[in-house]
C-alpha cells in the first residue's frame, strides 16, 4: 500500500501546518518569495545552477504579482469601491490599477511619489519585457512552439536580487499597512 502524498509526519519539523492562519492569501504571497529567498541564498553557497533560474524568477514574479492583486483587492475594501478584481497575469496592467490605488489610499498626488514608485516601475517592466504573461519562465515554449527567453543569454542571481529586493520591500510594506488600515476599521 503506497503512503498518502499530502499527509501528516511523525517528524513534527517537516509538517507543514495548512489552513491554521485565516489570512491564506498572505500565506501564499510570502511562500513563494520565502522559496525564491532560499534558492538564491543555496546558490550563494553552493554556486549557480542554470536549472534554477527558471523557478527562482518565477517565484519572484509570482510573488509580486499576487502582491499586486492583493493591494488592488485591500485598497477597494478599504476604498469602499465596488470594483471586480482583475484576471490575468499582465503585472503591468497590475502595477499600474494599484498605483493608482496607493495614491488614493495614501493621498499621494501624482508630482510628489515616493521614489521607489519608479524602482517598482522598472522592475515591472523589465518582468514584464521577458515574461509579460506569466509563462516564460514556466514553460520552455510558447503554446505556437516559439522558444521562450530565447534573447537572454545569463541572469546573475545575486545582481537579480539585489534589483527586485527593493521593490518587493516596498510592495510588501504597502500590502502590510493597507492591511493594517482595514484592520483598524474593525
Amino acid at each position: 500500500l503506497m503512503k498518502k502524498l499530502l499527509d501528516f509526519g511523525e517528524d513534527y519539523h517537516n509538517n507543514a501546518c495548512m489552513n491554521y492562519n485565516t489570512d491564506t492569501k498572505s500565506q501564499y504571497i510570502r511562500g513563494y518569495r520565502l522559496a525564491a529567498d532560499t534558492l538564491i541564498k543555496q546558490i550563494n553557497k553552493d554556486g549557480a545552477n542554470d536549472t534554477l533560474v527558471f523557478p527562482i524568477v518565477f517565484l519572484y514574479r509570482h510573488h509580486i504579482e499576487l502582491l499586486l492583486k492583493n493591494i488592488i483587492d485591500s485598497s477597494n475594501i478599504l476604498l469602499e469601491n465596488n470594483q471586480k478584481p482583475k484576471d490575468g497575469h499582465k503585472i503591468e496592467d497590475l502595477w499600474n490599477d494599484a498605483k493608482g490605488l496607493i495614491r488614493k489610499v495614501f493621498k499621494t498626488p501624482k508630482n510628489n511619489e515616493p521614489k521607489e514608485f519608479e524602482i517598482v516601475t522598472q522592475v515591472i517592466s523589465q518582468l514584464a519585457q521577458v515574461d509579460p504573461d506569466s509563462t516564460s519562465f514556466r514553460y520552455a515554449f510558447e503554446k505556437n512552439g516559439k522558444k521562450n527567453l530565447s534573447e537572454l543569454s545569463y541572469v546573475n542571481f545575486r545582481n537579480f536580487r539585489e534589483v527586485i529586493e527593493p521593490a518587493c520591500q516596498f510592495l510588501d510594506g504597502i500590502d502590510n499597512c493597507i492591511g493594517e488600515y482595514i484592520d483598524s476599521r474593525k
